[in-house]
Parts: C-alpha cells; sequence; structure tokens
C-alpha cells in the first residue's frame, strides 16, 4: 500500500510508545511500518531530491507535531517517549490524532501560529518560502513545520526535505547500515566512507574511520555496562551491525530480564523514605567523579538536598547544588526556576528526578541568559546506577562463541 499521510501516524505512533519506556525513533520506524503493511519497496521510496526515505520523513514530521503539542518528549537524540499529556490523549481513546485535535493545546496552537506567520512575511517564491521555514523551526529533527494547507506545499508529498545536517559518527553509522547494508554487517570503514559520501558526517580529523569505529564500541561496552540494549553489535573483523536484526534468542532474553530489573529499581527509587534516596543520590556523584558531596540539613537547605564539587582531571571544578525529586509526574519549569534562584553566586544547578521533565521544564533549564540547569530523568538516574552498581548487582555467565581473526 502507498505511505500514508503524516497525519495518519500519529495516534499509532502514541500508541506505541504506551508503556512509558524510551524508544529509539528507528524502532518506531519499522514497527509503524509493519502496522501499516508497507512493503520492502514502499520502505524505501526516497523523496523527490532523493536524499532520504519517504517513510522517514512523514514519522518524523507526526513526531515533530506531537512534541509541539507536547504528548511527547525526546530524553536524547534519536529516542522518544511519551508525555503525562500523551496518555491523557491516549485514555480520551480518540479515533484519530491530527492537526485540528491537536490545536486544543496552546502550545500547539502557538506554534501553528509561528509558522503561518513567518510564511506570510516571507517575500520570496513559495517552494522557497516553506523550505526556509522548513530549515529554521525544528533543525534538530532535520524537519520543521510547515502549513500543509498553502501552496508552498509540493503535490505529490507534505513536506520538502531540508538540507542534511552532520550527524554523530554513531548516528550517521545507524543510517547507514539501516538504509545500505540489507540487514547483514558492514565494515566500518565501508560504513565511514558512505557517511562521507553522503556528507552525513563532517570532521577534519585524518582518521575518521577510528573515530567512528572507536564511538560504536565505546557506545556498545557502555550501554551494555548499563543493562540495556546496545543499537550495534560487533561480528569480528571489523564487521558491525544493528542489534534490532536479530529476534529472539539468549539476546532477547537477557534484554528482557535487565528492562524488567531497571523497571523494579526505578519502582524502589520512587518508594524510598526521602533521607535514603537523597544519601543514594550522594553515593552516585561520588561515582560519578564528585568530591565533598555533602547530603544538605533536611531544614533549612533552601531546596538543595545534596552538595558538591565536579571534578574533571583534576583541573575543572564546578560547585553544584543538586536538587532531586522522588515524583511520579514530570517536573515542571516553575521547579527549574526555584534551582535557579537557590544557587549560589558560583553554583550550578542540577535536578534529578524518579520521573521525566516537561518540554517546559527543558526549556527553561536552557534558558538564554541564564545560569544553564542540568536535567536527570528516572531512566538516565537508573542506567548510571546501574552502570557504577549501585542498587543492583550483576550475575555472571560464560557465554562461548567461535573466535575469528583479529578484528581490523
Amino acid at each position: 500500500m502507498a505511505i500514508p499521510k503524516y497525519q495518519s501516524f500519529m495516534l499509532p505512533l502514541l500508541q506505541l510508545l504506551a508503556d512509558g519506556q524510551i524508544h529509539h525513533v528507528s524502532e518506531l520506524r519499522d514497527e509503524l511500518a509493519t502496522q501499516f503493511s508497507l512493503s520492502e519497496s514502499d520502505r524505501s521510496e526516497l523523496l523527490p531530491s532523493g536524499r532520504s526515505r519517504l517513510l522517514d520523513n512523514r514519522v518524523a514530521w507526526a513526531r515533530t507535531d506531537l512534541g509541539q503539542a507536547g504528548a511527547l518528549e525526546s530524553p536524547s537524540r534519536g529516542s522518544v517517549q511519551i508525555t503525562c499529556r500523551g496518555r491523557t490523549i491516549l485514555a480520551e481513546n480518540p479515533e484519530r490524532v491530527d492537526r485540528k485535535y491537536l490545536s486544543r493545546y496552546p502550545e500547539f496552537a502557538a506554534f501553528r501560529r509561528r509558522v503561518r506567520s513567518k510564511a506570510e512575511n516571507l517575500q520570496s517564491d513559495p517552494d522557497e518560502a516553506a523550505f526556509t521555514e522548513e530549515t529554521s523551526i525544528a533543525p534538530d529533527e532535520r524537519v520543521a513545520q510547515a502549513d500543509e494547507s498553502t501552496s508552498s506545499v509540493p503535490q505529490g508529498d507534505e513536506r520538502k526535505d531540508p538540507p542534511p545536517e552532520a550527524l554523530s559518527f554513531a548516528d550517521a553509522a545507524e543510517q547507514i547500515l539501516e538504509q545500505y547494508a540489507a540487514k547483514k554487517p558492514m565494515h566500518y570503514r565501508a560504513i565511514t566512507r558512505k557517511a562521507l559520501e553522503l556528507g552525513l558526517v563532517r570532521t577534519k580529523g585524518q582518521t575518521p574511520e577510528a573515530t567512528l569505529h572507536a564511538q560504536i564500541l565505546t557506545e556498545i561496552k557502555r550501554k551494555m555496562r548499563q543493562g540495556t540494549t546496545p543499537r550495534f553489535t560487533k561480528h569480528g573483523r571489523g564487521l558491525v551491525g544493528l542489534s534490532r536484526w536479530t529476534v529472539g534468542g539468549l539476546p532477547t532474553q537477557i534484554d528482557q530480564h535487565n528492562r524488567e530489573a531497571r523497571r523494579q529499581l526505578l519502582a524502589r527509587l520512587t518508594a524510598m523514605p526521602p533521607g535514603d534516596f537523597e544519601k543514594l543520590v550522594g553515593r552516585l556523584l561520588v561515582a560519578l567523579g564528585f568530591q565533598d558531596v555533602l547530603v544538605t540539613s533536611r531544614s533549612g537547605d533552601g531546596g538543595i538536598d545534596v552538595r558538591g564539587i565536579l571534578v574533571v582531571g583534576d583541573v575543572i571544578r564546578t560547585r553544584m547544588a543538586v536538587q532531586v525529586k522522588r515524583w511520579r509526574t514530570n517536573v515542571q519549569a516553575p521547579t527549574v526556576q526555584q534551582v535557579r534562584g537557590s544557587l549560589g553566586t558560583h553554583d550550578q544547578g542540577l535536578i534529578i528526578t524518579t520521573s521525566d521533565f516537561s518540554p517546559g521544564a527543558r526549556t527553561e533549564a536552557e534558558r538564554p541568559n541564564a545560569v544553564p540547569v542540568a536535567l536527570m530523568s528516572g531512566e538516565q538516574l537508573v542506567g548510571l546506577l546501574v552502570e557504577h552498581d549501585i542498587g543492583v548487582r550483576r550475575a555472571p555467565y560464560d557465554l562461548l562463541e567461535l573466535g575469528g581473526e583479529q578484528e581490523d
């Protein structure tokens, strides 16, 4: 069947996120393609420019609109998670979620007004106006919002794809493997050559192949240390694949077990007495390289629960004031403002929560000309605790595999 219009992806995308977990966008695209019974030919169909796939473009647009409406968040690049508002939408059991439905939310309505105003103020060719609009509103998505009803929308598609932006080496590797590897491992050098050829990465370094390979191996090691499934798999001799190509078997069982252990750990954190939770955070900060960590008094702390000095390489020393929240609901912008107001002259702020942060809180934390406040969600907190063996123990097993030639 033909690839549906992007608004048709909105409700199914929210439904896939209903479990509350963080999902990688590429996984969601694959699940949506299966749900809509798209053939391999459909999935591979390119936009007229030939630079990216039509399916990727439309799912990205659905993600952008839902994000602007506050129904989902992006905890990290390339990943999404449903918000409280998204759960509320699902609880209403709507037959369809589209721009008309999302316009009930002030954030989305304001976003639409900004889009229309920008389009009306451009005095150039309509197609060029849409192009400028797209590349200025949501560069982090490499897609952006335009008004589908205007004459600037090209016939046959809802959006034009913006010019490619540089990706990290790991993100570029994932895209190359997804589009060109046919679910077979590729050598990291071949991946790098393709990424450079397509302009997905930009570097002045003399050894981009080594950089890409190192990033992939580092990510694999850290994800495994955190008890989560890495997006990449090593196959020896410099070959790299995507873990989602492997369905079932021991790796899947281990992943399911670890997911459940992480879920139980987060539930335990949420149920902890306040004092115990603050002490646990103090232990984590020490493991992360903080010095002089002090859990403050329960009274008169000005909202700050833990203080410490982050030391990097015995050279950089940053005073951090930390507020912890054992909350089930998302932290909102006023909390970020409160923490910022409690900071001393040379302090940096950090909020650690067992839940997550609203879009407004994330925007406030990064507000220009204000002291930045770092944010750590429950998912990130659990990952760091597992990585540093706090609150968990590891069960060692010896898994034998046949040896191969030395990696190149």
